[in-house]
């Protein structure tokens, strides 16, 4: 009886840690689609349609590689990485007017990697 109890008891675990882990994913996509349209939305398409900054259709392939390293350093603060030389931020800043982007270091970076991934898919 011991050993049938152990073996529900570890097989409702796993199934806990599965559901826990495939709802927090959920939730992290629905925080990436929320958390774009609060502060992204206003100045960005997820299309290759340029608003106040450029679509982000395809951003990153676009991007410097780790592409979701350099988008969440961007996201972050767009001005300390065009500060610190990188020569695609100068590029994509100058091809954008010199428009500065707000600076989001508010955000959690678990909130960026949500909006990274939300933009992505």
């Amino acid at each position: 009886m011991h050993n049938h109890m152990s073996h529900f008891s570890l097989k409702s675990l796993f199934g806990a840690v599965f559901l826990f882990f495939a709802f927090s994913f959920g939730l992290k996509a629905q925080d990436g689609a929320k958390i774009f349209k609060q502060n992204c939305a206003v100045c960005h398409a997820l299309t290759d349609q340029k608003l106040t900054g450029p679509g982000l259709l395809g951003v990153a392939d676009r991007v410097p590689k780790p592409a979701d390293e350099w988008l969440a350093k961007w996201i972050k603060n767009h001005k300390k990485v065009i500060a610190a030389g990188d020569p695609y931020a100068k590029a994509l800043y100058a091809s954008n007017g010199n428009a500065n982007m707000t600076e989001f270091e508010f955000l959690s970076d678990d909130d960026i990697k949500a909006v990274i991934t939300y933009v992505k898919n």
